[in-house]
């Protein structure tokens, strides 16, 4: 016989998507990109980015860096690159039927709409998250 031995170092669901493209979007308007996805993006503090959704599929949301001074801004945080938006964290948690906080995740191809490169912030199978963003308890 083989056992795997469960503990708590190797039981908590987010290890299951640790190094992968997620946005975590919580109900109080907070929004953290993991940190592969801030990498792959080239996010950094300043930068903006943006949240678009299909106006023909309203499941469908997309993100994309902007130039756009109206693009949300990116905060200075060591873990991740995070901003804040309580209307549309609250849109997206009610096209997911998520009620507080939850992990999404995002495509790894874009698509192109009008000249911008969109990734889609994929809404199915979202990965429920304690009241903390990061992941941490």
């Amino acid at each position: 016989m083989k056992l795997t031995v469960y503990d708590k170092s190797n039981s908590h669901p987010a290890l299951t998507y640790k190094g992968k493209r997620i946005i975590t979007v919580c109900r109080d308007g907070s929004m953290y990109l993991s940190r592969i996805l801030s990498r792959e993006l080239s996010l950094h503090a300043g930068n903006r980015l943006c949240i678009a959704r299909d106006e023909d599929r309203p499941k469908d949301w997309y993100m994309f860096v902007s130039d756009d001074g109206n693009g949300f801004t990116i905060w200075n945080d060591p873990r991740c690159a995070r901003f804040s938006n309580s209307f549309i964290a609250g849109m997206i948690l009610d096209a997911a039927k998520v009620e507080k906080c939850a992990g999404f995740m995002v495509a790894k191809e874009p698509v192109n709409v009008d000249g911008r490169l969109c990734y889609r912030i994929m809404l199915d199978n979202p990965i429920p998250k304690g009241v903390r963003a990061t992941g941490t308890r």
